[in-house]
């Protein structure tokens, strides 16, 4: 019976892994190789499954050190997710390990001091054991399908300063949970309220997390809606105007004709011009979004006295999400416009480049700026909370879909150029 309870043991230590390894791939994003994932799960398995007690430096401390180089390794997102992983579920890998065992070993020195060591106390005890290893498989299950109740992934959308707001509060939770194992009194149940306090305070900080994560992709999906909406509608006013156009195009024609030279003929021409110019610069781009993106940035442009030049063709690029396109185009183009708004007219260029070259999405974006080498991220918009993600977001938007993001200022010319490798395989939010 011994022998069963002890498979049973090793058996939940690999359940526990596994669940702890579940939770962190809703934060992160591990590295896409088989062999890569096999070696991050054998990883996990004893910083999951260390055995945690009171004043036991070494494996306290060596379980974050392990963690720690366990995010940077085997995933691939930018370091303050990483590093924000670490804050977070830190505090509850030891506090859970810390728990279970500890209440274990104090119920199995019980059963020693009041019954004689046997056989059959010795078999309760390995029961005790076996129970208390359940405790934490449990506690990372329960959280694990919490979490794909919820849409994680739209934790991506966190820029740097909202990371660092919530590890604010994890911090005190994180340092807490290292102070009180590290220096435990004699009696090691009086670090329970802490480590309960701290598990209870992360569940606090993870809803928090995806409330406001849940909020901004709802604030982006809300917008996109729009635009799409947008599109749909200017579609249609654009079909009725070209077919207004045609239709009155034989009688101006013949108005011309007529009084070809006079000033009422030029007005007519000019008119047409205007009508047709307009159509002319609806760029088409393959992407739905992208042609409301577009077609607004190019009235900004020319309210701006901007020479904008598109060439675009997204018609096979399926596998970027459109909240991902309105953030990199949006946010480039913008930049773009308002740093050449501020040079002479006679100056102010953009140009923008994109499609498939060679296996990858290629997206170039040029505009004329003045010495200043590198722009600086951030916004000066009104609207910062939907605005305010700048260059940091589009890196990592882009670092998402395992693209490189690369500019330079270089004799007055600003240059933005991106590369995403080709996927055919649609990306989801909410996978």
């Amino acid at each position: 019976m011994i022998q069963v309870l002890d498979i049973i043991a090793f058996l939940l230590n690999w359940i526990n892994s596994f669940f702890l390894f579940m939770v962190i791939g809703r934060f992160l994003d591990i590295k896409e190789k088989i062999p890569v994932k096999i070696m991050a799960y054998a990883f996990c398995i004893p910083i999951s499954n260390i055995v945690i007690f009171a004043n036991d430096i070494t494996n306290i401390i060596g379980v974050l050190i392990g963690f720690i180089i366990f995010t940077f390794i085997f995933y691939r997102d930018i370091w303050i997710c990483k590093l924000s992983t670490v804050i977070i579920l830190y505090p509850m890998i030891v506090s859970i390990n810390y728990l279970a065992q500890d209440t274990g070993m104090q119920i199995y020195f019980y059963i020693i001091s009041i019954r004689e060591l046997n056989a059959e106390n010795i078999l309760i005890s390995t029961l005790i054991h076996t129970i208390s290893l359940a405790i934490a498989p449990v506690i990372w299950f329960s959280i694990w399908q919490i979490l794909k109740r919820r849409n994680i992934r739209s934790i991506s959308l966190l820029n740097t300063k909202m990371w660092l707001m919530i590890d604010g509060v994890c911090l005190s939770v994180f340092i807490a949970v290292l102070v009180t194992l590290n220096f435990m009194p004699d009696n090691s149940w009086m670090g329970y309220p802490i480590c309960l306090s701290g598990i209870i305070t992360v569940f606090a900080c993870l809803y928090l997390t995806l409330y406001i994560a849940d909020s901004i992709l709802t604030e982006y999906q809300l917008q996109t809606m729009k635009k799409k909406h947008k599109y749909y509608e200017e579609k249609i006013q654009e079909e009725e105007r070209i077919r207004s156009i045609y239709h009155d195009m034989k009688n101006h024609l013949l108005v011309i004709e007529n009084q070809s030279g006079t000033d009422y003929a030029k007005e007519i021409a000019k008119k047409l011009r205007m009508e047709i110019s307009d159509y002319e610069d609806y760029v088409h781009t393959g992407n739905d979004i992208l042609d409301v993106i577009i077609k607004e940035k190019s009235r900004m442009a020319r309210e701006n006295d901007i020479d904008f030049s598109v060439t675009i063709d997204f018609s096979g690029v399926h596998f970027i999400e459109p909240l991902d396109i309105s953030t990199i185009f949006g946010n480039s183009i913008d930049n773009a416009i308002e740093a050449t708004g501020k040079l002479p007219e006679e100056y102010r260029t953009v140009m923008i480049k994109a499609g498939i070259v060679h296996s990858f999405v290629m997206i170039v974006i040029e505009n004329t700026c003045s010495d200043v080498s590198e722009r600086k991220s951030g916004t000066t918009k009104d609207d910062k909370f939907l605005h305010g993600f700048g260059i940091g977001n589009i890196k990592k938007t882009v670092e998402k879909y395992n693209g490189e993001y690369t500019s330079e200022c270089k004799d007055k010319k600003y240059t933005l150029k991106i590369l995403i490798p080709f996927s055919t395989e649609r990306k989801s939010v909410s996978d």
